[in-house]
């Protein structure tokens, strides 16, 4: 029997305009297969981007922005947590997740979103799943 290779594909985030951006790789005890989660923290302006607005930041996903970076509401900071720093620089930290490639399908043509320009690819969801949140300074 032929041992088959494993890929791993590390996927970078470009990030222009955030101050501090650390990252570093854990492994998730969640998984049975140790997978290996990226932690990342991010230093910057919290700013709230509602869904029920029409904007590219929701279209992607990215209703919390810290600096540039994404952010998410978890059980262990929740969207009421995060509300409160609106508008306030902090530092944030937890785990990445590296979103889903959007591909459009034949339907999707008529839906309003953001124009990007051709052949790249769109990657929405991707974000920080917000784990620790404090004021920065």
């Amino acid at each position: 029997m032929k041992a088959k290779p494993t890929a791993i594909l590390v996927m970078g985030c470009c990030i222009l305009g955030c101050s501090e951006h650390k990252t570093e790789s854990k492994r998730s005890p969640a998984s049975g297969q140790g997978s290996v989660r990226e932690e990342r923290t991010a230093k910057g302006v919290l700013r709230h981007f509602p869904s029920d607005v029409k904007s590219a930041q929701a279209w992607n996903g990215h209703n919390f922005l810290v600096g540039d970076t994404p952010v998410i509401a978890t059980t262990t900071v929740p969207e009421e947590t995060l509300k409160r720093f609106i508008g306030r620089e902090v530092i944030v930290a937890g785990a990445w997740n590296p979103g889903e490639q959007w591909n459009p399908k034949e339907g999707d043509a008529i839906i309003q979103a953001p124009s990007h320009p051709g052949g790249e690819a769109v990657i929405r969801g991707d974000r920080i799943e917000v784990a620790s949140i404090k004021p920065a300074g």
